[in-house]
Order: C-alpha cells, then structure tokens, then sequence
C-alpha cells in the first residue's frame, strides 16, 4: 500500500511513517492521527512567519488633491506555495480606486507585486486619514498594516458685532451687545474674547476675557449684557472695541459698538478730523492683577490726544509687565499718529482687516484728496504683535507692505489694496491684489462686487507658485415689505487671502407684516484650500450648512420668535495617534421668548432648542433640549442654562471621552449690583456653578468700584475659582485705578450750537405765541444722538467751525426736512419748526385696449415728484405693486409722475395733478392712470369706447401677484 501526504514541512517525517507502517500498523495509526491534529497548527504557525508583506512608505502628507500609486510586496519564505487574499480599507473621505481585495497564490520562496490606487482629494478634513492593508488566510490575519494620510489643521476665526449702534434713554438703563463668533477653519480653536469698555461699567462679571474652545465649523453668540450707573450718563456717548485672540494672543478680528445716550446737552469730545486708526479711550488705567502673590503681573491701558488747531496727535498704550521680569514687557495695541484733514501718519502697532491679516509693528501714512474724495493709504510692517519682541524672531523677520485706495461718493464706493507679505512661519510669500465695488440704487438697495487676485510662492523653494482669485457678489436691502439678504463667495483652492478654497452661499428673505416678521434662510460654506507649503498649514476640507424658517413678534414689552431649522456640525479631535471624526446632524425647533418692563426694572427671556440630532461619532440618535434664560429685577440678575445632548462636534467629543451615553450640562449664574454713598460706590457680587457631564466648578467674584472724583475710579476685585471637587482653588486679587481724560487742546476756540424745534402750528415758519414748543423730540446731529429738552432745546458744544447736518426722527406726525447748518461764531442759536404732515398716497392704473401694444406693465420704481408752491420738491419711488406714499406738511402741491421711467408705449393722461393737505384733509389719495398706446393700423376700423379696457384695481398687476389692498408708506427719498 502507498500513502501519500501534503503540506507537511518535514520530508524525513514521510519516510518514518513508510517504516512503520510496514513493520507496526497500530503504530503507524496512531501518528497518522497526531499528524492529522496539529498539522493545521504548524502550517498556520509557519505562514505568519513565512507570508508578509512590505509597504514602500507607512506616511503621505496631504499637499493637495493627488493620486497615490502604491506598490505593495508580499513575500513568500515558505518552501510551499501558499494562498491568500489582500485586502484594502480607507477612511469615508479617501477614495480607493484599486479593487478592495485580492486573492493571492505564491509559490514556494516566491514574491509578486500587487499596484493600489489611492485618491486624496483637496476636501480632506484636518487629522490623520488611514489607508488598513490586511494580509489574511483562512486560518486568519496574518500581517495589518496602516498608511497615513497627514492633513494639518488650519484656524480661521472671526467675530462682528450684530447691533453696531446702540441708544439708551434714561440717566440709568442697560446694554446688550451680541458678539458673533464664527470658526470656518476645518479644526477646533481656543479663542478669546476681550472687550474694553468704559470704567464706569467695566467690572470683572463683565469684561474680563472669555474664553473658550470654538470647535471647527462652529458659531456661537456671546451676549454681554451690564445695567448702565448714572455716573456714565455725564458722558454722550462711548465706544466699545471688542477683540478677538487666538491661544497665544495673536489676533484674528476686532469690531466694535458706539453706545449713545439720548441728552439734550452734549459736548463733542474730538474734532471731526478722519479717524482711520482707532478711536480714543480717553482714559489711563493701571491695573495689578494676582495682587499680593509671585505671578502678579501689571498692566497699563488708555490713551487719549492733543488737540491742535487744525491737527490732532493720537497715543495709546497697552502693556502687560509681569513681576518676575520687568525687563520683558508685552505691548500691543501701542502707539502714536499725527493726522489734518489732509494727512496722517502711525508708527507702532498697526492692523488693518484686509483679505490678509495684518498686525505688526511698523508705520503707515494716508493721504485725503477731499476735492476728489480720494483716500490714499500706504504702510510697512514686520509681523511680530509684541512691540518690543526680538528682532530675530521667527514672527519679527517677516514683513508685509500695503498700499490702498479708497474713494466714497454718497450712493458708490471703491476700495483697491495691494498687499505684499513674507511669512517665514507659514513659509510663504504672497501677493495680493483685492478690488470691491459698494453702490446703492435709488431704493437704497445696496449691491457690493469683489474681483480679487493672488499670487503665492514656496519662500524655500521659490520656484514653487501658485495664482489664485476670489469673487464675491452680495446684495442687501428692502423691496417693499420684503427684506433681502444675498452673500455669494468662490475662490480658488490656491488663493492667498483668508477665503482660500472657499464656496459660500447665504440666502435670507423675510417678510414684515406689521409686528411680525417671517423668514426663511440657507447658509452653505464649504472650503477646500491648498498651500504651497506644508509649513504649519492644515489642508482640509471644512464647512458648515445650515437652512432654517422662521417667524418672530416684537411687542410694546413681549417679543418671541419660532424657528424650525436643519443644521450639520462636524470636527476632528487626536486622541494620540488615532484620529476621531465626530458630527452631528440635527433637526431642532429654537423658540424664544422675552418680556421687559423698564419702569419696573424688570427683564425675562427665555431661549430653547429642542429636537432630535444624530450622532455620528457613536452612530446613534439621541434627544436634544438647550434652555438659556435670563431675569433681571432692579439689583438682582440671574442667568442660567441647562442641555442635554450633543448640539456640537465638541459636546460629542467630550461625552464619548469621558466614556459617558450623552452629553449634559448645567450653568448657574446670580450676581447682586448696588449702589452706595449717594452712588459713589458701586458693589457687584456674583457666584457661578457649572457642572459638564461629571466635571463641576464654582466660582465667586465681587467688585468694589469707588468715585474718588468725577475724573478718578478706584477698583478692586476678588475672585475664587473651585475647579472640580477636591481640586486646588484660585484666588485672584485684582486692584486697578482709572484717570479720565479730556484731551488737552491747543490754540483754538470752539463753538456752541443751540437749536430750538417747535411745532409750527399756524404754518408761518415763524416761533410765535401761537405755537407749541417740540419736547422729546428725537434728534441726529450728523453722528450724535440729542432728545430735546422742556424747553425743546438741544445744545452740543466744543464744535468746530464748519458744517452740520441735522436730522428729525419721524415719530407722529410732526416733522421737518434735514438740513445743513453752517457753525461759524462762537454761539449759534437756530430755531427748525416742525411742520404737521398729511399723507398722499396712491398707486399705477394701465389703460389699455384691444390695439395696444404689448408692453411689460412696470409699476416698481416709477419717480414720483411732489412740489409744492414755493417750488421745494419731494420725491419717492412706487414699490413692486405700484403704490407711492408722500409723508407732506400742510400745503398745496402738485404730483408729477417721472414720463422718462415708462416705457415709450405708455403715457399718463392725467399727470401733475394738484391736491390740498389740510389740518381737516389730512390724508389724500390720487392714481395715475397709465394708458398703453395703439398701434398703427392703416384700415380704418370704428369701435365703441365701452371696447376700452380699464384696471378697476389699481393694487392689481395682471401680470403679477395679488398685492395687499392698501398701498404701503414708503418714506421720502
């Protein structure tokens, strides 16, 4: 009898088992069976020690979009041939454009080369994208192995205020200003918030910086709210500037709030010289922060001018010193300028918001050619933000150079930069050519363009460049009861500017009845930048997408707003070598809802979300619930914020961290303010307990603010700080001092501008005893806001000579036309009377008949005049349904209708027609009738007039929607 065996390694083995065969069966069994056992074992054994493979590189950094060709050896060491099946998995954002798996037979100490192709595109998320190679049999894997797509992460934060302007009335009221903060770059970024506020309210609860990690494709809004004391109310108005800083200072964005308070008397604290730099603190400040330990540190901020006669120097100074080392202070935000109407010229540390980020030390000159409304701009920088830093830094050996032009009509603008930067710390050097155009058409609906053009180099190897471009179109404005609101962005992946690789879509349109508001909106923002160096630069594709709709009502004292929305947040996060994509994709309804009472000092709001979101990251569904809430009485202000779920890629990275099912919070928040010696003494004590998911902290804080005198503020804070429980508390003692000041002028004397308004009862244009002065009347003297007096007077002093625009709020039906007064003499007194308005109001009506043309019938945009007897004419425009409104002080005018804005087929038979405002016909209604011309027909033909056609409605266009059946006012143009 012969046997044959396969795959057994040991051949000796074979002829054993023939021996004994012959001579012992029972023993020959036996082994046949041990054989049969463990053969399997020592095979697979051998393969893992026999069967591997070898990758060319286990790394590829991300440059851009490639493809990726790589040869992959598997070798067979065996003395037998084997069998096995390669297989290949990439992460969701690569594309594998080889087959997924393989089947393999190698022969005895044979190799073969298997080819995959790997597509990265330029739309990568920052992190580590992973190639998994797997060599495997049917006894298992036998060698795995991983290919590393590196894509670094790129910060692109920015911050605006939502309300730029904000009014109080009253010697004592509050404020809120919503910060937007906004995060397009494709990783997550700490981020703090700095505002410099006036001393009076600057209190620790208040401004001290904030700071938190704003993750990647993320918004947030900040609202800072404070009472406002009555110490504040000696000043007319003040500036909040509000910046942004990334984790070691160096900053992103800045804007900033004008608060004005409603007084009859106010004195103009600057020249009206441009102020292209900065505004003016006018205060000094001297701060000691952790008083009384080793790591105080001080701090001197402020700055304020000298006045000249024609001319103006500027200084500002904000240095941080700490004890340990007086000899390294840090400056930023320091220097000084000299400016005329004409020239200026800043040295220290400059920035500028271009499509670039620039912030340095250096210089800069600007030119104003006023005859031609011309602003020239030119300036040198290196880009270290510490005005004293080292020279040979990495951040000192660049530099950047500008140069701009700016020219400004009243409906057009034009602004062209050229920026030259070198960057050693990103490793390039780019070139940037940047072109916008603004213009407002004559229904003050504003349209802007940007045409922009880049080039950018490799500083190591310059022979390494790529151009780029960006354009942008955005329109804004009212069409009727219709508001608006258009952003359209798209650049070119290797664009030098900020909005690198970026497609940008915002579309909003709402819709005002009365006091409701409805709207819908759809936000799209996708960037996929690349770099021509690899230098500290993420490459990845981020974005954000949003569309939600809304309805919202503001009240005499309630408002609300509802609003179902779909949002997609998404950001990556190392957890050592190992990368986490985490996303969340959600459908929630934001409701809020607020009351205010200011007689009773009373204020409540109440915002939440609620719905269901998807978390990608654990693969599951969960509820979602956030409600932030807020109540004010007289000194006591509670606020607080409870959530549950993850709203953010953030809230889905800290849960799945923590090895927690979801992630929830809980934030407490109440402060107690007062007042004390007949309010010279301020006193705010607050304490904050916050708990995420099962991390706690609570802090305490009180603020003592003294008024030495009216022009020195003497402050003191103390705060601890309990970060989980058991953990080390922080105590912080901060102790500062603030100078107010006024400026120190030089040469020149001022003037004072004293104007009465009264209602002009009998129509004259003279103040008589039949008249009635105008109180409470709101009123702008070109920026600043005056409310008149008891005697219905407004006085603004320390004017300079020249021009100045006065403007009435229409409230009720009292009102008079701007106009510009000259300030010549040291006093001036000037009386407006306000004259009582009537309403005319009417709309379009087109006559046709069955041999008219065929004309579009246009009612939008039609100029109608009204003119009155002594010749002053007042013009508005139709809106979409052909309705025009005139707000008119008692009189007799005359309505002409703009012929040139018909087409040439219509004319308007009853044009200039006369009507009469009176105190007993105060509101008129007049049509225009429009009537379609005929065409040439050389038969004579005869027809009856009751042929002719007439529009019974003139809100009706047949060509368009149904409009409302009253015409809306649209105010003078």
């Amino acid at each position: 009898m012969e046997i044959r065996t396969t795959n057994i390694p040991n051949y000796r083995l074979l002829n054993l088992t023939n021996n004994l065969f012959n001579k012992r069966g029972a023993e020959l069994c036996f082994l046949f069976l041990l054989i049969f056992c463990f053969g399997s074992k020592i095979n697979a054994q051998q393969n893992i020690k026999t069967l591997s493979f070898e990758l060319q590189t286990n790394k590829v950094l991300v440059e851009g979009q490639a493809f990726n060709s790589f040869i992959i050896k598997i070798i067979n060491n065996s003395n037998l041939s084997q069998t096995a099946t390669l297989k290949i998995a990439v992460d969701k954002e690569l594309q594998l454009l080889s087959l997924k798996e393989k089947n393999l037979q190698l022969s005895a100490k044979d190799s073969i080369f298997v080819p995959v192709k790997i597509y990265n595109g330029a739309n990568l998320s920052a992190g580590n994208h992973l190639a998994t190679i797997t060599l495997e049999n049917a006894n298992g894997i036998l060698q795995k192995s991983n290919i590393s797509f590196l894509v670094k992460g790129k910060r692109n934060a920015h911050l605006f205020v939502v309300e730029p302007s904000i009014a109080l009335i009253g010697s004592e009221d509050s404020i809120s200003i919503p910060i937007q903060v906004t995060n397009s770059g494709n990783d997550a970024s700490p981020i703090t918030i700095v505002a410099n506020l006036p001393l009076e309210i600057q209190t620790q609860n208040f401004h001290k910086a904030i700071s938190f990690n704003l993750g990647a494709f993320r918004d947030t809004l900040i609202t800072l709210r404070r009472r406002i004391p009555n110490n504040l109310s000696s000043q007319a108005s003040f500036q909040i500037n509000i910046y942004g800083f990334y984790e070691k200072g160096d900053l992103f964005d800045q804007s900033s709030v004008m608060v004005q308070s409603l007084q009859d008397t106010r004195k103009r604290p600057n020249d009206p010289l441009p102020d292209y730099f900065s505004s003016l603190p006018n205060r000094i400040m001297l701060t000691v922060q952790n008083a009384f330990t080793n790591n105080a540190y001080y701090r001197l901020n402020g700055g304020s001018g000298i006045y000249l006669p024609s001319s103006r120097i500027d200084y500002n100074i904000d240095a941080n010193i700490p004890q340990a080392d007086f000899s390294n202070p840090y400056l930023r935000n320091t220097y000084i300028s000299y400016e005329t109407h004409k020239i200026g010229l800043t040295v220290g540390n400059i920035n500028r918001s271009f499509d670039l980020n620039i912030y340095g030390r250096g210089a800069s000159f600007y030119l104003l050619d006023t005859a031609h409304k011309n602003y020239y701009e030119t300036g040198l920088i290196d880009n270290a933000s510490n005005l004293l830093e080292a020279p040979n830094s990495i951040y000192a050996s660049g530099r950047t150079a500008w140069a701009e032009l700016k020219h400004k009509t009243k409906n057009y603008s034009f602004q062209s930069v050229a920026v030259y930067q070198k960057d050693p710390l990103l490793g390039t050097n780019n070139a940037l050519f940047s072109n916008n155009i603004t213009w407002t058409n004559k229904n003050h609906f504003q349209f802007s363009t940007t045409l922009n053009g880049s080039n950018s180099s490799n500083i190591i190897n310059p022979s390494f460049q790529k151009s780029g471009w960006l354009a942008e179109f955005d329109a804004f404005g009212n069409l009727g009861k219709w508001n608006i609101n258009s952003m359209n962005a798209y650049s070119s992946p290797y664009y030098a500017g900020i909005q690198k690789g970026a497609k940008k879509l915002l579309e909003r349109i709402s819709l005002q009845q009365g006091k409701l508001n409805y709207w819908a909106s759809i936000y799209y923002n996708n960037n996929k930048p690349k770099y021509v160096s690899s230098q500290f630069n993420y490459q990845s594709e981020y974005g954000n997408t949003n569309m939600a709709l809304g309805l919202s009502g503001n009240f005499k004292k309630f408002s609300f707003s509802i609003s179902p929305n779909y949002s997609v947040n998404k950001t990556t996060f190392y957890l050592g070598s190992n990368l986490l994509n985490a996303e969340i994709t959600a459908w929630r309804l934001t409701t809020q809802m607020g009351y205010a009472n200011s007689p009773a000092e009373f204020y409540f709001n109440i915002n939440a979300d609620e719905g269901f979101g998807q978390n990608h990251l654990t693969g599951k569904s969960e509820l979602q619930l956030k409600v932030n809430s807020t109540l004010n009485y007289k000194f006591i202000s509670i606020s607080g914020n409870i959530q549950r779920g993850s709203f953010y890629a953030g809230d889905a990275l800290n849960s799945y961290l923590s090895n927690l099912p979801t992630y929830h919070s809980i934030n407490i928040n109440p402060i107690l303010q007062h007042s004390f010696l007949k309010k010279k003494l301020n006193v705010s004590a607050g304490l904050s307990y916050a708990k995420t998911n099962n991390i706690s902290s609570t802090s305490y804080n009180t603020n003592f603010e003294y008024s030495i005198t009216k022009m020195g503020l003497l402050g003191l804070d103390i705060a601890r700080y309990q970060y989980a429980f058991g953990a080390e508390a922080t105590n912080t003692i901060q102790v500062n001092y603030t100078q107010k000041l006024t400026g120190l002028r030089i040469g020149e004397k001022k003037s004072t501008l004293t104007v009465l308004f009264f209602k002009d009862l009998n129509n004259n244009g003279i103040f008589d005893k039949q008249d009635s002065l105008a109180v409470n009347q709101e009123v702008n003297i070109n920026d600043a806001a005056f409310i008149t007096n008891k005697k219905g007077e407004i006085v603004y002093r320390n004017l300079s000579k020249g021009n100045y625009e006065i403007s009435i709020l229409r409230k009720g039906q009292w009102y008079a036309e701007n106009q510009t007064i000259p300030v010549l003499d040291k006093k001036v007194l000037v009386r407006i009377p306000l004259h009582k308005t009537g309403t005319v109001s009417g709309g379009l009506i087109y006559s046709f008949s069955q041999y008219s043309y065929d004309v579009n019938k246009q009612k939008a945009e039609i100029r109608i005049d009204a003119i009155d007897e002594k010749g002053k004419k007042h013009t508005v425009v139709t809106d979409n349904y052909g309705h025009f409104a005139f707000f008119l002080p008692i009189g007799k005018y005359t309505i002409y209708l703009h012929q040139d804005d018909l087409p040439d087929e219509v004319e308007c038979p009853n044009n200039g027609q006369v009507v009469t405002i009176s105190a007993q016909k105060n509101a008129v209604e007049i049509n225009f009738i429009l009537k379609v011309k005929e065409r040439k027909i050389e038969t004579k033909k005869f027809y009856s007039s009751s042929l002719t056609k007439l529009d019974p409605n003139p809100d009706i266009n047949p060509d368009s929607k149904i409009a409302p059946n009253k015409p809306n006012p649209i105010p003078n143009k």
